[in-house]
């Protein structure tokens, strides 16, 4: 064999390699935990759709063993939206033509956790993250979910922001502003928190605080807790879940320690979560490349805090359709290769 044949040989052997290779590292937003709903909003006797970016996915309840499973909303026949599927003995049975989903098609793993139905597809951890004060019986519950016109970079941005003057007196401004930035016990998810106080607006001549405290889990989770004078305590978590580009479904759980302050506790709190809402759809321009460019040249006072959200999201990725489809290849290797495997 002279040296022009071999070259060709290895080269056609190469080719074959690559065109039969697929390399993807999972990103991020796929091992993270999507809050999918409050299962109380959740008929059990249905299938349930929704999307994490432009991923679409269905989940359905199997009585029988009271499990959960998801799986892509799209029918591997003939490609037929499982909206309609019937759930029989268990199975996920597609309108169309009859094809069963069970529970070796899921996709990724979905449990239930604290009352809401999560999804992820490899998850970092092994529960989804917790509300503070959950468990606590002192605390009374209120839940809220609102679709806000923003992208989830500026759902953070704002949360975290102290300088809202129609969420805090600006005219009273905060004092003690201290700054956390960590990696969680896990050391696989980077948190971000504020805490500040504020003069309170009483007629008392001694001096009272109102005391905040807001933490920020990289990328879809957040909360803080507010303490008035009178130590009444409210927390409001947050988990976010991307519908869009620019569109983010919020579920809002609200634990109050007050029970005779819940009647005006519950309208005050669905009436602040519709101002972020109002805010953030009215007056967030649309994510393009010209607002990264534009964004965060002009910094104020008690924000710097805000750079490392947006230093966080630089390795963000919104799950768009070229990363969608990628994760299903992925999906589809490992699947094959367990098959391969149990074959041996």
């Amino acid at each position: 064999m002279n040296i022009y044949n071999a070259y060709m040989i290895n080269s056609i052997f190469l080719l074959h390699l690559i065109c039969n290779s697929f390399s993807f590292t999972l990103p991020q937003v796929f091992r993270e935990w999507h809050c999918i709903n409050f299962v109380k909003y959740i008929d059990s006797t249905k299938p349930y759709p929704f999307k994490i970016g432009e991923l679409p996915l269905i989940s359905w309840y199997d009585n029988k063993y009271n499990k959960t499973y998801t799986t892509v909303n799209i029918c591997s026949h003939m490609g037929a939206k499982l909206d309609n599927s019937k759930i029989t003995n268990g199975c996920l049975v597609c309108p169309s033509h009859g094809l069963q989903y069970t529970e070796d098609k899921a996709f990724g793993e979905t449990v239930i956790y604290q009352d809401k139905l999560w999804w992820s597809y490899e998850p970092i951890t092994s529960i989804p993250p917790d509300t503070p004060f959950y468990n606590n019986k002192d605390y009374s519950t209120t839940n809220i979910c609102l679709d806000v016109d923003a992208n989830i970079m500026d759902c953070a941005l704002n949360i975290m922001d102290v300088n809202l003057p129609k969420y805090y007196n600006m005219l009273i401004p905060p004092n003690k502003i201290k700054r956390f930035k960590y990696l969680n016990k896990n050391k696989n998810k980077e948190v971000l928190g504020v805490s500040f106080r504020q003069k309170a607006l009483t007629n008392k001549e001694n001096v009272e605080y109102n005391k905040y405290f807001n933490m920020y889990n990289f990328p879809y989770n957040s909360w803080t807790r507010t303490t008035l004078p009178n130590k009444q305590q409210s927390i409001m978590n947050i988990d976010f879940r991307q519908i869009g580009i620019d569109k983010t479904r919020w579920f809002i759980t609200i634990k109050n320690n007050h029970a005779a302050n819940n009647i005006l506790a519950k309208p005050f709190m669905y009436y602040y979560a519709n101002q972020y809402k109002e805010l953030l759809s009215n007056n967030q321009a649309l994510h393009t490349d010209l607002k990264k460019l534009v964004i965060r040249q002009e910094v104020l006072a008690n924000e710097y805090h805000i750079d490392d959200i947006y230093n966080m999201f630089e390795k963000y990725k919104y799950p768009d359709n070229n990363i969608v489809c990628n994760l299903y290849k992925y999906h589809k290797k490992k699947i094959n290769e367990c098959n391969e495997c149990n074959e041996y």
